[in-house]
């Protein structure tokens, strides 16, 4: 149980990546206008295949989405049946329709209703499974609040503080609870297996038919606030990944000239826009801290803070586009032009893979490091041949292109 949180993560990551690999043999994905409030039924004028919606309160309605679905919003409630994986983000989740693969879900409160054929991993402040609910796969969850009251067939491992449970797990049931664990009338466990400071209430009318308990020592308490700052990191880890992804939908779609020019310096260029890039990775910090010592070009300090946040947050997305296109590029045959691989496959499966590279020590920062010193310099280059195009020609060079 320890490495629930990573596990949580890495599966979230790895099975993105399996998914995005894949589409390449499905049709074009379905984005949906982002708006403060999206409803979408079976009204829509266009078939629910590969379904990306955002907004701030989001139903989807519909009988059925085909393929995937990808949902980030304040408050979503899904009823319709998702033919394959469901990745959710948001405040509130409310999942009511059958899902015939895996859910990967992040939000303050998740509750499930619905029937789901693979797993869930899920992390949040209160995870519900609701008496309605059937779960054919596994369940791996880090929360505050985990509540049990449908049916899993298969294995759940939870880290919580408190647990209730009055639903039936089939299979092997690992808990670490660091407050208490409550099993009510009409439980049924076949294995459960919890670390807690106090022993579990089970009341008369539960059946737990093979139990093993562990002292959760007071040794351990003073690591709580460490775990929880760890899976406080690695949340944001996985927030930090789907804002990446709509930042690399929103370039490719609404940005995509300056975006190809972009990929098309880094990769021809790619010696000069390293080394423009780790002269300014170097050079502005450097800049920044002497402009602060002189007090008066503090004002200066902060622009260049402002403009170094803005490139350095580009440039790890564009980075991720960068390893989606190289892969495309090397991968698919017969070979095409660049522009033909900056697509919504390299959104997600390049973004996925810089991200996992954290992963690698040493080897994975540095591809990291020259691959966005790389996009840095291209940036850099790009806004050097647009201010050039656009400053006003010298009278010298406006006589060498005068008529005769």
């Amino acid at each position: 149980m320890k490495n629930s949180w990573q596990r949580i993560i890495l599966a979230g990551l790895t099975a993105m990546l399996l998914i995005a690999g894949t589409f390449s043999l499905a049709k074009a994905a379905v984005f949906w206008p982002f708006d403060e409030e999206v409803r979408i039924t079976d009204e829509a004028p266009v078939q629910l295949r590969n379904l990306f919606a955002f907004g701030q309160k989001i139903e989807i309605d519909a009988d059925i989405i085909h393929k995937d679905l990808f949902v980030i919003g304040m408050i979503v409630n899904i009823s319709s049946e998702v033919e394959n994986n469901l990745y959710v983000g948001g405040q509130d989740i409310f999942i009511e329709g059958a899902v015939g693969g895996n859910i990967f879900a992040l939000g303050n409160t998740l509750r499930i209703s619905g029937v789901v054929d693979g797993d869930i991993f899920a992390m949040g402040s209160t995870i519900v499974l609701e008496e309605d609910a059937m779960v054919h796969g596994e369940i791996f969850a880090g929360t505050h609040v985990f509540r049990l009251n449908g049916q899993v067939m298969d294995d759940v491992s939870v880290n919580c503080n408190s647990a209730e449970i009055s639903g039936t797990v089939l299979g092997r049931f690992s808990l670490k609870a660091r407050e208490k664990v409550e099993i009510f009338e009409g439980a049924l466990i076949q294995k459960l297996f919890y670390e807690s400071p106090e022993e579990a209430f089970i009341a008369e009318g539960a059946e737990v038919r093979k139990i093993s308990y562990t002292v959760l020592k007071p040794t351990d308490k003073p690591v709580r606030d460490t775990e929880f700052l760890k899976g406080l990191i690695r949340g944001m880890a996985v927030v930090d990944w789907l804002a990446s992804i709509l930042l690399g939908f929103i370039l490719i779609i609404l940005l995509r000239k300056p975006t190809l020019d972009i990929m098309d310096n880094a990769v021809r260029k790619f010696g000069i826009s390293t080394a423009f890039g780790l002269t300014f990775f170097i050079g502005v910090p450097l800049a920044i801290l002497i402009l602060l010592l002189l007090i008066v070009g503090y004002k200066l300090a902060l622009v260049a803070g402002i403009f170094a946040f803005f490139i350095w947050s580009l440039s790890s997305t564009l980075a991720g586009i960068l390893v989606g296109v190289l892969l495309q590029y090397w991968i698919v045959r017969p070979r095409k032009e660049l522009s033909a691989y900056i697509n919504w496959i390299s959104v997600l499966l390049g973004v996925s893979i810089f991200k996992l590279l954290l992963l690698l020590p040493v080897l994975g920062w540095l591809v990291r490091l020259l691959l966005v010193c790389a996009v840095i310099g291209a940036i850099l280059m790009c806004i050097g041949s647009s201010l050039k195009s656009s400053a006003p020609k010298s009278k010298v060079e406006a006589s060498t292109h005068t008529p005769e």
